[in-house]
Parts: structure tokens; C-alpha cells; sequence
């Protein structure tokens, strides 16, 4: 609890560079260049390594109790108004496993999503959990194990949607809104939909790297961090 209540109070600090430093010699935590957490979001991690240009953004983001967040280069939380992010950790359990939330270069999550991160839950490069409203559960009531997602790289999640403990998704995949998913998704390209979710179609028209050009947002292909003009420019 003093921890969370330490957290808390240097994420009110007015100044990225006085709560980067505090972060740093109370908590160990890395970050790469141009990484940051905005104000007022409670990061606790036992391991953070933030790359260069991650970002925790927007205001009210609760991550708690995790084992280890890792946020690849150019990879985001949050959004610029309220409305934050719930990550839930298992770290203050002695006897769970450890577990971790990773997301791949230029990987976003957008707001109000809920992260329950009883075993890993990995989101691939470019990744895009858009919308508000998506859950990943690790973990169910009527089993005692716990299984990881997978999410692989180039996929676009729709708002609303729920992912089931041990199930995954192929590259270049569109999880359309409200979707249920149960079990893998294994066809790369899919359009995926419906409850249960199942694919759609096999071929989703769905172009992650056009997509995040159209934004201006840095976008990985598979070997560097491109940085295509901002949409001002």
C-alpha cells in the first residue's frame, strides 16, 4: 500500500524530468529517450523498461501490482483527455506465477481498456487496441492455471472486445467491434467477428503500415522505426 501511495504522489509532480528521476532512484525504472509518463497515472511495476518514445499518456492510466511492463520504441497507453487504462498485475501474490505486459515497437492502446495479467499477455508490433472498452483475461474462475495471449503484429482490435485466457491472433488480422474470442485465431489477414468470434472473411483489406501513415504515427517494418510526415505537415 506505501508503495502505490509513493507511486501516486510522484505522478502528481508537476515536471516529467523530477518524476522520470524519482521513478529512477525509488523504483529502478528505465526509460529510453523521449519516454514518458504523463501526470496523474499510477505506474506500479516490479520491471519497467520504456524504449525510446513510449509513452503513458492521458490522465487517470492505473496500472497495479505488475511483474513487468515492457513498452517497445514508439509504443503508447492512453490518449489525450481522461479516461485511463486498468492494468491488473498479480506481483503482490507470492504464490502466481510472474507475468508480464508487453507491447512490440509502435504498439497502441487506446483508453478506458482493462489488461488482467494473471500469465503474459503480449501485443505484437503495430498492434492498434482502438476504441474504449477491450478486455484481455489471463485467468477464469473455474480453473486454477493460468494462459498468456498472444497478439500478433500489424492487428487492428475494434472497440469492445473480449479476449479469452490462451487464445491468440495472426498477423494482419481486423477484430471487428464487440467481438468475443475464445479460441486462436490462425488465419494471418483474417477479418474476425461475431460471438464467439470466428473468421469473417480471409482476407480483412486491412494495411497497418498505409493506416499509420494516414495518421502520422512512427510505424515498424520489421526492421526500423519509420516516421512518416505528421498529418499537420
Amino acid at each position: 500500500m506505501m508503495r502505490i501511495l509513493v507511486l501516486a504522489i510522484i505522478s502528481a509532480i508537476p515536471g516529467w524530468p523530477l518524476r522520470r528521476l524519482l521513478y529512477r532512484l525509488f523504483f529502478g525504472y528505465r526509460f529510453g529517450e523521449g519516454a514518458r509518463i504523463a501526470m496523474l497515472s499510477v505506474v506500479d511495476a516490479k520491471k519497467l523498461t520504456m524504449a525510446e518514445g513510449a509513452k503513458i499518456r492521458g490522465v487517470g492510466n492505473a496500472i497495479l501490482n505488475l511483474d513487468e511492463l515492457d513498452m517497445g520504441p514508439y509504443s503508447k497507453m492512453g490518449g489525450p483527455r481522461f479516461g485511463g487504462n486498468r492494468v491488473r498485475g498479480t506481483a503482490n501474490k507470492p504464490s502466481y506465477p510472474k507475468a508480464a505486459l508487453r507491447l512490440g515497437p509502435c504498439a497502441s492502446v487506446g483508453l478506458e481498456h482493462y489488461f488482467d495479467v494473471c500469465a503474459d499477455i503480449e501485443l505484437g508490433p503495430n498492434v492498434v487496441v482502438a476504441g474504449l472498452g477491450t478486455v484481455f483475461f489471463t485467468h477464469t474462475f473455474h480453473r486454477p492455471d493460468f494462459e498468456p495471449i498472444h497478439i500478433g503484429r500489424d492487428v487492428f482490435i475494434g472497440s469492445n472486445c473480449r479476449f479469452q485466457m490462451g487464445t491468440s491472433v495472426a498477423d494482419g488480422c481486423v477484430v471487428g467491434m464487440g467481438a468475443v474470442v475464445v479460441q486462436p485465431v490462425l488465419v494471418s489477414g483474417a477479418m474476425v467477428g461475431g460471438v464467439p468470434a470466428k473468421v469473417i472473411s480471409d482476407d480483412a483489406g486491412y494495411d497497418a503500415a498505409a493506416a499509420f501513415k494516414l495518421r502520422g504515427h512512427p510505424y515498424f517494418d520489421g526492421e526500423r522505426i519509420v516516421h512518416p510526415p505528421s498529418r499537420q505537415g
